[in-house]
Formats: C-alpha cells, sequence, structure tokens
C-alpha cells in the first residue's frame, strides 16, 4: 500500500485533574480472555471474560468481575451452564440497577442465544435462550451484542449471528430481539441472508441510531472461484427491527476473493455512520484497519485503510468509541496489529490504542500498550470504554498462545497514557469501495425459553499485579481534639505524594481539611490519586425560647429550641422534639446534644394567658339611654388582680372607688348627678405577669 504518515495533531481541551492511570493484569491459574467492560456505579468497573476450557469444551463459560476505579477488586463470579457457553457482551443497565449479558451456545445445536441479568452484586436474576427454533445458525463460532433500548428504561436490545464465517456451508443469517426486564420477548427478528443464495452472513457491532432504529454491522460471505469473497454489511432497522435498507461495501480488487467487515459502528452525526474494521488485499497478501464514513443516503464521504508505518502488519479492528457528536470529534479505536513476517523471535503483537479525528482520520495520539513478542496466534477480543473522568479504560487479553492466558485492563488519561504506553505513527491510504443495495426476508420469531445455571460461585484466585487503592481514614464526623490516621499503603507502590508534602503510606492529621494523595509505580505503570476529606464536627450551640401569647387562651405556652449542629433535643419534662407546649409556669431546660458534647438551655415561662391591657373611654352620657351610660373599663382583662379604680373630680374630691373591672361610676356624686365636667382617674391592679400596673388620665362627663 502507499503509505502517507499521518501528522499528530495538537487536540487542546480542559485537562482532567487527578486522572488515575494504572496496567492491571489479572492473572490466573487457567485461561480467561477479555470480552467487554464497562464502568458502572460507584464509578467501579464490570469485566466480562470468556473461561476457556481447552481440555474439555464442556467447561466453556463466563466470568464477571468487578473492581474499583483505583484498581482495587471487588468480586468475581463464574456462572457455568450445563452446555458450552460462548461470552459475547455485557452492558450496565442504571435504569434498572442491573447487568446484562449476551452470549452464544450448544444447548442442544448451533443455533442458542443466552441474554441473562445480573445484579449489582452478581447474582443471577435469570436466563433465557433465544432462537432455538430458528435459522440462525453461528457455525463457524458466535458473537452477540447486547444494548439497553434509548426509547424505554424497562426494555433491551440482543443482536446475534456468527462471529466470522470460516467456511460457507450453513444457514448463517442475523438475529435482533427486544425483550423487557423481566425477560418477556417484546418481538424478535431474523434476517435471513442464506435465502439470497450462497451466502452467509456474521455480525460485528449494533448500535441504536438517533431515529430510533437500529444498525447492525458485519460482513457478507459469498463463494467466487477464488475462494471466499468477503464483503462488509451494514443493516439499518426501523424501532421495531423491520428493514430500512441493506448495503455491503466491497473492494475495488482485480481479486475476488478479499475479506472487508464492518466490525464497529457510531453514528458520527444523525444519518452519518463509521465504521471501522479490517480488509484483507489477496492482490499483496496483506491485512489493513479501515475507517470509513457513510451516510443514510448511501453516498461515502469518506473511506480509508491504515497500517503501522514503517511496518507491515495484519490489524485487527477491535471496538470503536465515539467521543462527541459534531460529526468531526474524536473516535477512538481500539485495535490489534500482529507482526508475524518477521523471525519468531521478534515477531510482535501491538494492542492499541489511537484517537483520530471522525471525518478525516487524522490522529491525535495513538498509544501502545502491553506489546506481546508472541504473535502467533491472534488476541481473542478487546473492549474499550469511556471513563467518567474523561479517560478510557481499555480490556485486553495477553499470552496469545490460550496457555494460562490473562486479561488486562489498562486505565489511561484523556491522551492514552499510563506512563508505560509506546507512541506509535499509523500511515492511510484510500480505499476505493463499491456500495450495493440488498434484499432480504425478515422472518418474526417467538421461542425463548429458560435456561437454568448449573453452578455460579465466587473465584477467588485471582492474582492481581497490584492490590489497588483503598485510602482509609477521613470521612465521618471528627471531635477535636482528634488524631486520624490516613492510610493510602498500596503493597507495589513506590512513591507516595500527599498534598501536606509528606511522603508516606500513612499520615496523622488533627485538624480539618481535603487531603490528596499521590500513589505511583513506574515499574508497574500505576498513578493512582484519591482525596479524602476530614470534617469536625463542634459541640452543639443553640438557643431557647418562650411563645407567650400564641396558646394564651388555652393558658399554654410554646418552647423552641434550635441548635447545630445537634442529634438530639431533649426537655426536662421527657420530651425530644424541637418544640413542646407547657401549661404551668416555672424554668425549663432543653439538653442539646451530639456525638462531640452537650449545651444545656433554660427558658423561663412567666406566665399563662394572654396580656392585656385596661383601657377606659375618654367620654360617657350619663343619661340613662342604655348607651355609654357608665365610666369603667372597655373590656375584661382575664388574669388581674387587685384591681382598684377611682375617680376625682377638679377640686380633688373622690366621687367613684372600686375594686373591680365591672365596676363603673354612674355619673352621680353622693346621690345626685354630677355636672358635665372633666374628671381624673386613676387604677392600679395586678397584670398576668405579676406586676404592678398603675393607669390614670381624664373623662368627660357630657349631659
Amino acid at each position: 500500500m502507499r503509505h502517507i504518515v499521518i501528522a499528530f495533531l495538537l487536540f487542546t481541551g480542559t485537562q482532567l485533574l487527578a486522572q488515575q492511570r494504572f496496567v492491571q493484569e489479572f492473572r490466573t491459574d487457567r485461561n480467561d480472555a477479555a470480552v467487554a467492560v464497562q464502568q458502572v456505579e460507584n464509578k467501579e468497573f464490570l469485566m466480562l471474560n470468556q473461561r476457556f476450557g481447552l481440555a474439555n469444551a464442556d467447561s466453556f463459560a463466563f466470568n464477571l468481575t468487578k473492581m474499583s476505579d483505583l484498581g482495587r477488586q471487588r468480586w468475581s463470579r463464574d456462572y457455568d451452564f450445563d452446555f458450552p457457553v460462548l461470552a459475547g457482551d455485557m452492558v450496565w443497565w442504571p435504569a434498572q440497577n442491573a447487568y446484562l449479558v449476551s452470549a452464544a451456545s450448544a444447548v442442544d445445536s448451533v443455533r442458542d442465544k443466552l441474554v441473562a441479568r445480573i445484579n449489582s452484586v452478581g447474582t443471577p436474576v435469570w436466563t433465557y435462550r433465544l432462537g432455538a427454533g430458528s435459522p440462525v445458525q453461528t457455525q463457524n463460532s458466535s458473537r452477540t451484542r447486547i444494548l439497553p433500548a434509548q426509547d424505554a428504561d424497562t426494555a433491551f436490545v440482543v443482536a446475534a449471528g456468527a462471529a466470522q464465517i470460516v467456511d460457507n456451508t450453513g444457514e448463517n443469517d442475523l438475529l435482533l430481539a427486544k425483550l423487557d426486564a423481566d425477560g418477556n420477548l417484546l418481538w424478535e427478528r431474523s434476517y435471513c441472508f442464506s435465502c439470497l443464495g450462497n451466502f452467509d452472513a456474521s455480525l460485528g457491532d449494533l448500535i441504536q441510531t438517533s431515529d430510533g432504529g437500529y444498525l447492525l454491522g458485519g460482513a457478507l460471505v459469498s463463494d467466487v472461484p477464488s475462494g471466499l469473497r468477503q464483503e462488509a454489511l451494514l443493516v439499518k432497522t426501523d424501532p421495531e427491527g423491520l428493514i430500512s435498507w441493506v448495503r455491503t461495501y466491497g473492494a475495488d480488487s482485480i481479486a475476488q476473493n478479499f475479506a472487508l467487515n464492518a466490525a464497529n459502528l457510531a453514528e458520527t452525526k444523525p444519518g452519518q455512520y463509521l465504521w471501522t474494521g479490517n480488509y484483507f488485499n489477496p492482490d499483496n497478501l496483506e491485512t489493513d484497519g479501515v475507517f470509513v464514513l457513510v451516510n443514510a443516503s448511501d453516498t461515502i464521504p469518506f473511506s480509508t485503510r491504515w497500517n503501522l508505518d514503517s511496518t507491515t502488519a495484519r490489524i485487527f479492528s477491535h471496538d470503536l468509541l465515539l467521543r462527541d457528536t459534531s460529526g468531526k470529534g474524536l473516535v477512538v479505536m481500539a485495535a490489534t496489529a500482529i507482526q508475524d513476517t518477521l523471525p519468531p523471535d521478534a515477531a510482535r503483537e501491538y494492542n492499541f490504542l489511537a484517537a483520530v479525528t471522525a471525518d478525516s482520520l487524522q490522529v491525535v495520539w495513538a498509544k501502545d500498550y502491553f506489546p506481546e513478542s508472541d504473535a502467533n496466534f491472534t488476541t481473542p477480543a478487546h473492549a474499550l470504554t469511556a471513563t467518567v473522568d474523561g479517560g478510557y479504560a481499555y480490556f485486553i487479553s495477553i499470552d496469545t498462545q490460550m496457555v494460562n492466558s490473562n486479561a488486562v485492563l489498562v486505565k489511561t488519561n484523556d491522551m492514552g497514557i499510563t506512563a508505560c504506553e509506546e507512541d506509535l505513527l499509523l500511515t492511510r491510504d484510500t480505499l476505493p469501495l463499491v456500495m450495493t443495495e440488498r434484499s432480504i426476508t425478515v422472518t418474526d420469531l417467538s421461542d425463548i425459553d429458560t435456561i437454568e445455571l448449573k453452578e455460579e460461585m465466587a473465584f477467588n484466585d485471582i492474582m492481581p499485579t497490584m492490590e489497588g487503592l483503598e485510602l482509609t481514614g477521613g470521612g465521618g464526623l471528627k471531635c477535636e481534639p482528634f488524631m486520624d490516621t490516613l492510610d493510602a499503603t498500596v503493597q507495589e507502590a513506590q512513591s507516595y505524594l500527599w498534598n501536606t508534602g509528606e511522603t508516606t503510606p500513612m499520615i496523622v492529621v488533627s485538624t480539618a481539611g481535603q487531603f490528596t494523595v499521590e500513589v505511583s509505580s513506574e515499574a508497574l505503570c500505576f498513578y493512582l490519586p484519591d482525596t479524602t476529606t476530614v470534617n469536625v464536627l463542634p459541640p452543639p450551640d443553640g438557643i431557647a425560647t418562650a411563645d407567650l401569647d400564641s396558646l394564651c387562651e388555652e393558658r399554654e405556652a410554646l418552647l423552641f429550641a434550635n441548635g447545630t449542629p445537634v442529634f438530639t433535643y431533649t426537655w426536662s419534662t421527657g420530651e425530644m422534639t424541637p418544640e413542646i407546649r407547657v401549661n404551668a409556669t416555672g424554668t425549663y431546660t432543653v439538653t442539646l446534644t451530639n456525638t462531640c458534647g452537650t449545651k444545656v438551655i433554660e427558658v423561663a415561662v412567666p406566665r399563662l394567658g394572654c396580656l392585656c391591657d385596661v383601657i377606659f373611654p375618654n367620654a360617657f352620657t350619663p343619661d340613662n339611654d342604655s348607651n355609654n351610660d357608665t365610666f369603667q373599663p372597655v373590656f375584661d382583662c382575664p388574669g388581674i388582680t387587685e384591681f382598684q379604680f377611682f375617680v376625682y373630680n377638679r377640686w380633688g374630691e373622690n366621687v367613684f372607688a372600686g375594686t373591680s373591672q365591672t365596676d363603673g361610676w354612674n355619673g352621680e356624686n353622693n346621690g345626685s348627678p354630677a355636672p358635665s365636667d372633666v374628671y381624673v382617674w386613676y387604677a392600679t391592679y395586678i397584670d398576668i405577669e405579676g406586676e404592678k400596673v398603675t393607669q390614670k388620665g381624664d373623662v368627660t362627663l357630657l349631659r
């Protein structure tokens, strides 16, 4: 191929702080291969592994392993059936707080596809088999894809087909099904490519598109005189799985027995689809990666093939991640490059990520991780997922001879850096494609039945390359004075750096604040930052008040306590609420309590009942018309005692004396009507709070 070196671009953006980086190998004494990875709840990683049983095919099963975002293993569980199972895909379903796993099996044929729902601690909820009676076979090995449906939080979609076509002797078609959260089948479609003649289809990927429909990628294989011809295949459906269009893409090659596949899919913007895969060119026996943009309107804006610079390698595309939907944004590819044309001691397998622009394959960065020197057997699977800190989690398998093979999780920052990676250069060349519209038969299916697990058990024999970071100490609320030990010990670590400047695995703190540690090892390629917060709880403080008026007519008082930070209130009455009602005068106490101390507050209740002012009129007309004939308080004030009331004329002569609020002067003096004039009055009494009150004023007598 013509070599054009792709220049690196400076990709600018906000650098996320404290992105953890590590290369975590899960060493076991058995044969495990990486299949899928996702970052799930609590930023933890869930990994799906294929467990191979080379001595006994019936021991093929799958494993789920959960790990913290800082490399600490949470749990690992094996799932065995009475028949061999090949793990296909796994996805986190946040709306249901569940994990979905798809697989293929041979319960009693080669046609079976499994779906399982597993809860957040690894316990299976249900397992169902699809397609037992369908014509969709997977004779040449199997592949499944699974994803929650975007249109409903209660449904998911699974696709199944052959992983590759080695020979085209069977009916290898595709299947797409939608199920609800309980595993009930909503619809199931079979896409018959064998109905076209001597054709077989393989499945590469499945995505839901912006119009609510689905896009399946893969390959269509047919016989040609020189062998098998494999074209890249795209199947577009509506939301119900009915065909919108089917297209294949072939290389414009002299030889007809080329091999091209659409292994991984992404929708870069509505109606524009990106697919990657690999292309075997029989003209020069090279296997290149392919990177193709197509439109729903059947045009091909961009198609290219790519390989490593300055070397010839077989490229195998494993996964594709779209970082944004601008149409020109960042796409990250996971791939393997095999150099097996060199002498055996120089053969090499590259396991790498490449971040490129979606519209032109311009390289932002390309990094090689965990290179392998034995390249006689292709790594079976890789998986890639975005992480919440803006980085990437890359799940690969190593030891390609499948003898004690192990899975490796590579966690990078947003630029693909782990501290142990190597830069790669890629080359590209135009790849002319020929697009063909296809018409296929769709068959509705309805077969689904329950499959029982033979055994589900914990797997405790993983030996990771590092134990991971579990920062302890901090958290909660401390009472002063305190001494808190923060422990960031990782057995394999070479260095520690705290934001306090200390460089030991453990530090002791005695003040509140946020404490950050960076734990790293150059030898094992990990950088693990973590933060904890130490908070101080002060002793309780607050106030208590009495409301004497709101319930005064009921001769009760409301007492309120308000404190911070307070866990409990305890009144001297025994009540334990912030607000109480009392019906007796006196002094009450409330005790405010939290884990760091207590505070006792007193509140006085000097009276019960309503305060009342004694009000006198300023004039009266004692003319016996039953209207304003008597001079006395306007209304009775309850709770008043020792009431005395006196009226004097202008010469200081006492014309009236009373000892009750109901006593009033009728305008007479010694039995005779007093003349119209201004008179002075004087009153004393003990109010409801026990205070002596004196009031005085004047009143006009009118006749």
